[in-house]
This record gives C-alpha cells, sequence and structure tokens, in this order.
C-alpha cells in the first residue's frame, strides 16, 4: 500500500492515464480558436469599414466618370470634371486605347476656417479606355464646355468596313 504519498491520476487508475492531463492541450487549443476568431473579425471589421468608407466616393481608379457609345462612324465620350480647365488636361490615342490625365487642385480657404464636409476630390487622375477599334487619332475632336469634356473618336481608316468589287470573267 502507498500511506504517505499523495495520490495522482495516474496512481489512481493504475494504467499510466491521467484523466486531468488533456485539459492543458485543451486549454491551448481553446486559446489558438479564440486568437483566430479575433483575427477573422478583425479581417472582417476592416473589410466593413473599407466599404462603408467609399459610399461616399466615386468607384476607385474611376476618376472621372465617363460614358461612352458607339455608333458606325466611331465613339463618343463624355465626363464631368468642373473645377479642370482644359490647360489641366491631356488626352492621347494609342491604336484602341484612350488615355485621359488631368489634375484638380484643391481650393484655399483663409487659416482660420476648416472644413465642415469635404467631398469634392482633388488631385491627380488618369483613365485608361480600350475601345473596340482603331482610333485615327489624327482626326480625335475634344472640346471642354462649362465643365464637361467631350471627345469624338472616329474609327481608323483600316478598320472601316469596305466594299469589295467582285470581277466578272
Amino acid at each position: 500500500m502507498m500511506f504517505g504519498r499523495r495520490l495522482t491520476g495516474r496512481d489512481l487508475f493504475g494504467f499510466g492515464l491521467d484523466p486531468w492531463g488533456g485539459f492543458g492541450n485543451l486549454e491551448d487549443s481553446m486559446s489558438k480558436i479564440q486568437n483566430q476568431i479575433a483575427e477573422r473579425m478583425s479581417e472582417t471589421q476592416k473589410e466593413i469599414n473599407k466599404a462603408f468608407t467609399s459610399l461616399d466616393k466615386p468607384y476607385s481608379g474611376q476618376i472621372p466618370a465617363v460614358n461612352v457609345w458607339t455608333k458606325e462612324d466611331g465613339a463618343y465620350l463624355t465626363c464631368q470634371i468642373p473645377g479642370v480647365t482644359p490647360e489641366d488636361m491631356e488626352i492621347s490615342v494609342t491604336g484602341k486605347t484612350l488615355t485621359l490625365k488631368g489634375s484638380r487642385k484643391a481650393e484655399t480657404h483663409e487659416e482660420e476656417q476648416s472644413y465642415h464636409r469635404a467631398e469634392r476630390w482633388t488631385g491627380n487622375f488618369v483613365r485608361t479606355l480600350s475601345l473596340p477599334f482603331d482610333i485615327d487619332a489624327n482626326k480625335v475632336d475634344a472640346n471642354f464646355s462649362k465643365g464637361t469634356l467631350s471627345v469624338t473618336l472616329p474609327i481608323a481608316e483600316a478598320e472601316k468596313p469596305r466594299k469589295i468589287e467582285i470581277k466578272s470573267q
């Protein structure tokens, strides 16, 4: 008999098994699970914040917003960019690609004034659009009036359908 000695779970069951030994592993596992849940919740919160922050701005990378439509003779583009002057913009055409570049300067205000709300975007912008046909760069026409840019993009002659005469023999 084992008098005077403290009995453990291993001694009680006699097979070298400790019924309480697994709880240390369980505690570690629970801690890992809690950390993973906290990380996922943090990531989810960041995504939710991003989604709600972007609601008051145009779609990322889509400044300025444009409308483009095509007809038989070419494509037409309009975009509203108030506060930008023609000198602050650049339009370039390469093959099927149109690129709009420009900038809108921030409004200045007196030192003792501060914004209550500032929603208009400022800074540089670049929009690159692909069209379904080559553009005749020599015939592109751009007009700017009252904050609206209008661009006419004619189809390159090589892209236009040609009627082929069939010769009879």
